[in-house]
């Protein structure tokens, strides 16, 4: 009994003496896999990612709005056969 009395005062006081090392505080040991969490804010993919939509969204509506029927009549997209669908003059490429 006075073994465990004993172990159990040491363990107390090696506590106490603030020696705890936490989870948080550990690093990974040489060799063995650690978990990372993602981290709370983009990560430089997926700021690429967004970049690059966002290119695209851009080269859509400047391609969808280039062509103009000179009457007044369409603004959208060249048509397949590059008339306006209203009058049927010739589109125009907005500059």
């Amino acid at each position: 009994m006075k073994k465990i009395v004993a172990v159990g005062m040491m363990l107390a006081a090696w506590m106490a003496a603030g020696t705890t090392v936490w989870a948080d505080d550990m690093a990974p040991a040489a060799g063995s896999a650690a978990v990372s969490q993602p981290a709370a804010s983009s990560t430089p993919a997926m700021k690429m990612k967004k970049a690059k939509k966002a290119k695209k969204m851009a080269a859509k509506k400047e391609t969808a709005a280039t062509w103009v029927c000179p009457m007044g009549d369409y603004s959208g997209p060249k048509t397949k056969d590059g008339k306006c669908p209203t009058c049927g003059m010739d589109l125009v490429e907005k500059k």
